[in-house]
């Protein structure tokens, strides 16, 4: 009667153990889907501030080059007519002035990967990696 009394206790004991092991493994599951839930949230957070400041940049530079393409017609046409006045003939004076952009243009487009794509790349990489760094900061 003893060693059925023995074993019997035994057996509760296993199963409460069982129960204890099944409980805690329920909890570090849960645990872990609530990491992997708030992991992806941080993660999305973090995808669009980076995608928002780098579209507010564009914005504003394009604003910005807006201004400067206004103020770049306006000189063009001030240039034009003070040449014009000094060459006699006003359709000569917006030739020099065309003249000049032309030659620009050529430049620009014999120089245009070291000058402008390059640049523009390693300044979209520069705020990128900046974002990391003010990210890792806080």
């Amino acid at each position: 009667m003893r060693i059925t009394l023995a074993l019997t206790e035994k057996t509760k004991f296993k199963k409460a153990n069982m129960k204890e092991k099944i409980t805690i493994i329920e909890t570090l599951i849960d645990n872990a889907e609530d990491f992997a839930k708030t992991s992806f949230e941080l993660q999305k957070l973090k995808l669009i501030k980076k995608a928002s400041a780098n579209i507010a940049l564009i914005i504003s530079s394009i604003i910005f080059f807006l201004f400067v393409i206004v103020f770049l017609i306006v000189l063009s046409v001030g240039v034009s007519v003070y040449l014009g006045e000094i060459f006699g003939r006003m359709h000569l004076g917006f030739m020099a002035v065309t003249g000049f952009y032309a030659l620009v243009l050529i430049i620009l487009g014999l120089t245009r990967k070291t000058l402008l794509i390059d640049n523009f790349t390693n300044m979209m990489i520069r705020s990128f990696f900046k974002e990391e760094k003010e990210d890792a900061g806080n």
